[in-house]
Parts: C-alpha cells; structure tokens; sequence
C-alpha cells in the first residue's frame, strides 16, 4: 500500500528549492494551515508580507495548478488526521540507508521552519511575563510531558519557583487552586493532544493567570484559551513528531531569560553547584 504524500511532506520536500519569498510562503502555509485554507488570495499576501503572484507560484512549484486547487487540497487535509499506521507506512518510502540523515535533515527543517515564521516579540512579551511572574507552572500530557520536564530543567535553574501541573492528575489537585493573577502558566499542547489536556485549558483561563499554549498548526480550537500562542512545526517522518523546534524555542526562553537577570542567575548557579558537590552531581 502506497500512501500519497501529504500537502506538508510536499512543502519539506520541495522548500530547498524554492525562492527566498517563496519559503516565507511556505513557513506561513506550515504554521498557519486553516489560515491559508480559508483566506482570500489578496488577504493572504498582505498578511504574509508579499506579492499574490509570489503565492501562486508557491502553489504552482508544489504541483497544483492553481492557487484555488491548493486551497481546496488543503482544507481536505486539515479534516483528515493520518493514523499511525498510515504514518508508518508513509515511513516506510525513505531509503532504509538514510533514514539517520533525513531524519537529523528533518529535524533542522522543523526548526528554520518554525523560527523563519514565530514572531519574536511574541517570544520576547512571554519572557518578560515570566520573568515578573510570581509563579511559573507547567502543564503537559502523554508526549507534552516530557516537553514539561524539559522546560521545568532549563526554567527551574534560573529563577525558582517553578511547578509542574502533571500532579493534578496523581493526587495533589490542591496546588492548581492556589493559581492566580500574579502567575504565569505554560502549557505544552500537541496533537494529539488528549481530552483531559483540553478540559484543563478552561479551569486555567478561570485562575485569571497568563496562559501561554506552544501548540501546533492548526491552533484555532484553543487559541481562545491562551494569553499568548506559539505555533511549532513538530512533523515527523516516522510515526511520531519531532519535537526539535519546541525543545529550541525551550532553550530559547530559557537564554533570553537568564540575560534579564545575570547576577541573580549567576548566585543561583553558584547554590546550585555547592548543593551538586554535596550531592556527588557528574556533570550538569
């Protein structure tokens, strides 16, 4: 059984040929499927920032004869979620020989595609949101959750005070309650994602807190629930996303984070080597 390839394993296939105004096109289209699959030609380009001639090209050079031919394409695709089995056999097209170098190529691409269309200052207001925050406390489910403890390592060793959310669900629900105006919640939100992640997004928004969701496109189910929202391309190759991009824009938050704060970090990090000494630490 041969699967045809996905309007986003087109674009990964194709971006290294495409033009330097044609890859913003193509960061767009990844990060915003149901935004391009909706919006007028003209609406598209003012909002990209280009002309709608280059958008059509973008179209013809992945092989659809028309911009609208794309559009309807897509909208067909957001309606259909490929199953793991579907996933694995679209796997099973790359060369067994180079599955490490496509798979480390991918990877890369996640993050320039992802980076080529976030917006900075977006990234930038979260920072300083954390940085005065009273609280941070991070939220992730199933493959999220590892994104958590990921985030909770790189945020933990810079200011304090940070939280994990996962004991919600293993008995100390107590702690989310305790969540208000002066705190800062970071919830990591991949499909698929599973209901109880979702069903949390509600009582978040209650707390009157921040919400900051780092989710994948498309996002307009949720995006009501979050203050702010930072769209990753986590595409795999395999069965399962890459999650490169979510882990870079981790190390991302966390650099930019310690720069606001040089001396406090630096007597951090001097406590925190004294308690890895005592504790017989290898390594950081």
């Amino acid at each position: 059984m041969v699967l045809p390839m996905t309007i986003h394993q087109i674009i990964k296939e194709k971006f290294p040929d495409l033009t330097k105004s044609e890859r913003k096109v193509a960061s767009f289209c990844l990060g915003h499927f149901v935004d391009f699959s909706v919006l007028t030609l003209i609406e598209l380009s003012n909002l990209i920032g280009t002309s709608t001639t280059t958008v059509i090209r973008f179209c013809n050079h992945l092989g659809f004869d028309s911009f609208k031919n794309f559009q309807t394409c897509l909208k067909n695709e957001i309606n259909i979620m490929p199953t793991l089995s579907e996933r694995f056999q679209l796997s099973l097209k790359v060369d067994a020989d180079s599955v490490f170098t496509n798979t480390i190529s991918h990877s890369v691409e996640c993050i320039e595609s992802t980076f080529s269309s976030i917006d900075f200052e977006k990234i930038d207001q979260v920072v300083d949101e954390i940085n005065h925050a009273r609280r941070v406390f991070l939220f992730g489910m199933k493959e999220s959750q590892a994104l958590v403890h990921y985030a909770y390592t790189r945020l933990y060793d810079i200011r304090g005070d940070v939280f994990l959310l996962d004991s919600i669900y293993s008995g100390d629900a107590e702690i989310a309650l305790d969540i208000n105006s002066s705190d800062i919640c970071i919830v990591f939100l991949f499909h698929r994602y599973t209901y109880t992640s979702v069903k949390t997004l509600p009582f978040l928004k209650s707390r009157n807190a921040k919400v900051v969701l780092i989710t994948n496109s498309p996002s307009e189910s949720i995006e009501q629930y979050g203050d702010s929202v930072i769209c990753c391309d986590v595409s795999g190759i395999g069965i399962k996303n890459c999650y490169a991009a979510p882990i870079c824009l981790c190390d991302c938050i966390g650099n930019k984070l310690a720069s606001l704060n040089p001396e406090k970090v630096q007597n951090r990090t001097n406590e925190l080597e004294l308690l890895y000494k005592n504790y017989s630490f290898l390594g950081s």
